[in-house]
């Protein structure tokens, strides 16, 4: 009868050793959790640069020169931002046609002559943007600011492209 009750003693402490493993497992893995997140949500923002700061780096603007610059990136940002989201809302209704059975290619052509209007904008706002930039470089600046320009043009526009299957 001892022994009975031994056993059953035994075997009701057992579970709780077992629940007191598997809370602190549950605990590790919610703070092992808890950091990845972190983690992961504060290095795009530390990354984070704008391909101006590039340019303000290696040109060694002065405060004056970099307070100018600033305001010259905020005001080509927005320009550019309102742009970018005009061309998105242009190509979201070019393909919308996809699953029209017929398709107007008036329509097709209008849609993608406004798109072609809308990224001539978008070039002559960076191409004044430049203009400007230049503008509050001193002699030496500008030197390598056509440096500068002459090498991004050579290296060509950086796209995305669909990854391989």
């Amino acid at each position: 009868m001892n022994l009975f009750l031994i056993k059953v003693r035994n075997t009701k402490s057992k579970p709780v050793k077992k629940n007191n493993i598997l809370y602190i497992l549950l605990a590790f893995l919610i703070v092992i959790n808890v950091v990845f997140i972190f983690m992961i949500l504060q290095k795009p923002q530390k990354n984070r640069k704008h391909p101006g700061d590039f340019m303000a780096q290696e040109l060694q603007f002065d405060d004056a020169q970099m307070e100018k610059f600033e305001i010259l990136n905020e005001n080509h940002r927005k320009k550019t931002r309102a742009i970018h989201r005009n061309i998105k809302r242009l190509k979201d209704q070019l393909f919308s046609n996809l699953s029209t059975e017929l398709v107007d290619s008036s329509i097709i052509d209008s849609i993608t002559d406004l798109i072609g209007q809308k990224e001539k904008e978008k070039d002559i706002a960076t191409f004044y943007h430049f203009k400007a930039i230049f503008t509050i470089c001193d002699q030496k600046q500008k030197t390598k600011f056509n440096k500068i320009i002459k090498g991004a043009l050579h290296k060509g526009p950086r796209r995305q492209h669909p990854p391989k299957h």
